[in-house]
């Protein structure tokens, strides 16, 4: 400690001697004030907190938002194909009905063709 923090030591001292409720009050502010600074980190930390939850909660709908959109896009695809599935086989068993009448037709006109009525 230096002289002059000494000389200051003992005049706060002596002033704290001779006014005691003077620097408690003042102890009391200073506490008082440091309390509030304290309140007020721990709101804008909570208000930091919140913020950030906001944006995870964003963030995240957001993301399931993308995964519904992807879903649907699937969904609607795997429809497409069913339809175009069921097309192709419509055609196909079209194809197939239309061989059978063909040969069925042939083979009746063999039968005529065979008694002598053609």
């Amino acid at each position: 400690m230096t002289p002059v923090d000494s000389v200051q030591l003992d005049t706060v001292r002596t002033i704290a001697s001779k006014r005691p409720h003077t620097v408690q009050l003042r102890s009391a502010e200073m506490q008082h004030q440091q309390e509030e600074e304290g309140e007020d980190g721990e709101e804008e930390e909570q208000e930091e907190e919140q913020q950030e939850e906001g944006e995870e909660v964003e963030e995240e709908q957001e993301e399931e938002n993308e995964e519904d959109k992807k879903e649907k896009q699937q969904e609607e695809r795997e429809e497409e194909e069913e339809e175009e599935g069921k097309k192709g086989e419509e055609e196909e068993e079209g194809e197939r009905e239309k061989r059978r009448r063909m040969r069925r037709d042939a083979a009746t006109l063999g039968i005529i063709c065979s008694l002598g009525l053609c």
